[in-house]
């Protein structure tokens, strides 16, 4: 079904995206994971602050020697490790059980094959695994190795898109991905999108916050319904 939409498509995503580099400088280099550790990584950090889930995730590094002892350990042996993060007494059960589901399916604990798939049908299959939704999947395609083209919308982007009418009020964050790629630059790179979801990230963070938004020196002030 096409969805009809009550906001223009022209709206300027690149000036937006150019505003927030300007003001905020582009993100820091960083060392892409191989996409099972990302797809850990990103599990932990699902409602949970990112200096939290990568305490998380290095205490599993720490503890296990490669992630098919994670996979084959007892929940018991997890589940301290796993409590500083949301919703941890579901995550210690699907953690396990989506690398179970990975080895089963492939033969192996390992997701390199996904980078000759197209990137929706990437996603699709990895959200067939226990706990894995959009933005999981989203971050695990574009974060890792894998390099493709999604965007990551969390809770900060989504906010900060809807305040600035690129997305209707009641969107919710798997319909928010495919609107806001239609309005984002054909040739915008994996690279590029996750720069953008970055600098949302942030300003969604620093400025444009939940409660109290900072709007007298927001860079986007002229061009927020919200404001």
């Amino acid at each position: 079904m096409q969805l009809a939409l009550p906001f223009s498509l022209s709206r300027p995503v690149v000036e937006i995206h150019h505003r927030l580099l300007a003001a905020y400088g582009p993100p820091p280099e960083w060392v892409r994971l191989d996409p099972v550790s990302q797809l850990i990584l990103s599990l932990l950090g699902s409602r949970t602050r990112g200096d939290i889930s990568k305490m998380v995730f290095n205490a599993l590094c720490e503890r296990f020697s490669d992630w098919e002892s994670l996979r084959d350990a007892p929940l018991a042996a997890m589940e301290p490790l796993l409590r500083p993060v949301t919703f941890a007494e579901k995550k210690v059960v699907w953690l396990p059980a989506a690398l179970r589901s990975i080895t089963t399916r492939r033969g192996r604990l390992d997701l390199i094959f996904l980078v000759d798939w197209p990137v929706e049908a990437a996603r699709g299959w990895l959200e067939t695994l226990p706990g894995i939704g959009p933005k999981v999947s989203a971050a695990i395609v574009n974060f890792s190795t894998l390099r493709m083209r999604a965007l990551v919308v969390d809770t900060h982007h989504l906010r900060v898109a809807k305040r600035l009418n690129l997305l209707p009020p009641a969107t919710d964050a798997a319909v928010a991905h495919r609107l806001l790629m239609r309005q984002l630059p054909t040739d915008w790179t994996a690279d590029d999108l996750d720069m953008h979801h970055t600098l949302m990230k942030l300003h969604g963070r620093r400025l444009c916050r939940h409660a109290a938004p900072i709007c007298s020196p927001c860079p986007l002030r002229d061009l927020c319904a919200a404001r």
